[in-house]
Parts: C-alpha cells; sequence; structure tokens
C-alpha cells in the first residue's frame, strides 16, 4: 500500500490544474524551552492574548511500533534538539540536532555512531526554500516556492519534477502527486499548527530525505517532516485540524482528544481500503502529545 509521496503546498493564485474537489530504554529528558513573549489582553494584563504551547514529549505507536520524541528549545523557543527511540523489530536512538545561522539551519542526523548533515537554506520570510544533502552529491536538491507565506510549489532536483497544492479558505483543500488528495477538517482551531499527515507515509505531504545509515522503516519513524512543519519552517499551516484524507481509494481519518486549552493531546489516525477500517495497518495509530507547562 506504500506509495512514497514529496509534498507541496499551496494557496490562492491560479491553479497549475483544473482540479474541482468533490520497557525499555528512554531517551534524556529535553530541555524546556523558553517562556514566549506574548501580548497582553489590556483589560487582563495577567492573561496573555494568545496561548502558545510547545511540544515536551510525543509518542507515536501501533501494533507494530513505538516511537517516542523528546524535545529541546533554544532560548529564542525553538527546536534545538530531538531525541527518539523507536521500537520496531529491534531499537534505536537517534538524536538530531538544529544550528540556526542567519539564513541556513544545519540539521545534524546522529545514528549508530555516525552523524550527518542537512543543509535548510532560508528566504527573507525564514522559509525553507532549499534543501541540500552534503552526505551524497547524488540525491536531488529541493526547492521551495511561497505566497503569502503558503508553501505553493515544490521542485525536485534537476528534472523540476513539480507538485501544487490548494487552499481555500485557509485550509489545505486538495494537494497532487500522482494522485489527487482531497482532505476535509474538523471544526477545531488548529493552534498547535501542525499537520497530522506528516505523520503517515501515503499521505504526508512533505518528506526530507535522510541518511542511509538508517533503514527506510527508521527513517519515517523519526518524523522530522512533522516537527519541520509544526516549526513554522514550511510556511503557514491549515487554519483547521484536519479530518479525513482521501486519494486512490483509500483513506485516512483523524481523531482528536483536548486538554483545557484546547490543544490536542491523542490523536488517533484510522486507515480505510475501499471503506473497510484496516486497525493493523501501519497508517492506524495513536499519538500522544505532552506540553511544557508550569
Amino acid at each position: 500500500m506504500l506509495i512514497a509521496l514529496c509534498f507541496l503546498l499551496s494557496c490562492g493564485g491560479d491553479d497549475p490544474l483544473d482540479i474541482k474537489p468533490e520497557d525499555d530504554i528512554k531517551p534524556e529528558q529535553p530541555e524546556k524551552p523558553s517562556e514566549p513573549e506574548e501580548p497582553e489582553d489590556p483589560e487582563n494584563p495577567e492573561k496573555p492574548e494568545i496561548q502558545t504551547k510547545r511540544i515536551k514529549t510525543m509518542t507515536v505507536f501501533s501494533e507494530d511500533y513505538f516511537v517516542e520524541s523528546n524535545l529541546s528549545y533554544d532560548e529564542k523557543n525553538r527546536i534545538s534538539q530531538i531525541k527518539s527511540h523507536i521500537v520496531t523489530d529491534g531499537t534505536h536512538d537517534v538524536i538530531e540536532n538544529f544550528s540556526y545561522q542567519n539564513d541556513l539551519i544545519l540539521y545534524e542526523i546522529e545514528y549508530n555512531g555516525k552523524t550527518n548533515k542537512n543543509e535548510l537554506f532560508l528566504n527573507e520570510q525564514g522559509l525553507v526554500e532549499k534543501i541540500v544533502y552534503p552526505w551524497n552529491p547524488w540525491e536531488d536538491n529541493l526547492f521551495f516556492k511561497y505566497e503569502n507565506n503558503y508553501l505553493v510549489e515544490q521542485i525536485e532536483g534537476d528534472a523540476g519534477e513539480k507538485f501544487y497544492y490548494k487552499y481555500i479558505d485557509g485550509n489545505l483543500a486538495y494537494w497532487m502527486s500522482g494522485y489527487v488528495f482531497h482532505i476535509t477538517y474538523t471544526k477545531n482551531e488548529n493552534k498547535l499548527g501542525i499537520s497530522p499527515m506528516l505523520l503517515t507515509f501515503d499521505y504526508r505531504t512533505l518528506w526530507i530525505y535522510t541518511p542511509e545509515d538508517l533503514e527506510d522503516s527508521e527513517n519515517f519513524y523519526l518524523y522530522d517532516e512533522f516537527f519541520c512543519f509544526y516549526e513554522g519552517l514550511f510556511g503557514k499551516p491549515s487554519k483547521n485540524l484536519e479530518q479525513s484524507v482521501t486519494g486512490g481509494g483509500e483513506s485516512i481519518s483523524f481523531e482528536y482528544k483536548f486538554d483545557k486549552d484546547d490543544y490536542p493531546i491523542e490523536i488517533t489516525s484510522k486507515y480505510f481500503d475501499d471503506g473497510e477500517y484496516i486497525p493493523d495497518d501501519e497508517e492506524s495509530f495513536t499519538v500522544n502529545i505532552e506540553y511544557w507547562e508550569d
């Protein structure tokens, strides 16, 4: 069922296609992020007008795998490190480090005694416009274009293969990569700025290549695309939380549980093949999220 996909978002503008949407080792505890500066409510200065929470720990598990990711943040509240403990056929511990250097982010992956780097080049708005893989000169670079801070086009390598995405009313309505994928949404605000599709394999809308030291399955379980998107490096997210994604006769749906501040603390993904729920598919999983809080 797995179909490797690359991603691209889009928002408005002329559509390039006339498509109508119809118990084992645990990682060390991460560093707590600094408190973000938030605007005050003039009538109640002790309560910020906007609440911002940051993920401390995220676990993803199904019948066949378990992944725990612990996040640390720098003094500007940006992700600085992710420690992942992956249990599949075996166990794997991976450390990802993010170093911010003006218009460049060095993304290092430490695994099995080796360190490899990806280079994420940023535009003036601080969004990724190019990814370079120094560890593999034969790997195609990825290029990204934005409009109004929405990612509208992705170009892969010299071949110039392009992927297009369409936003309607602030939500990604559909995107195309071989198949056309249609997305529906809940009424819940996407306060965390996430895309649960990026936790799946067939429906992820973004793909960051990682070194071959990790086998394909362990690459997938790093969820680096999910965390980079959550960090805001690939443009604005949909304003509502995703409810379902359909394409090629298959679909997934997402169900949520929330904390008192309406941030998701549990996400359940269910995979359907021709309308039949397949609970033991790797696209059927549960996510638990813990936040940094006083």
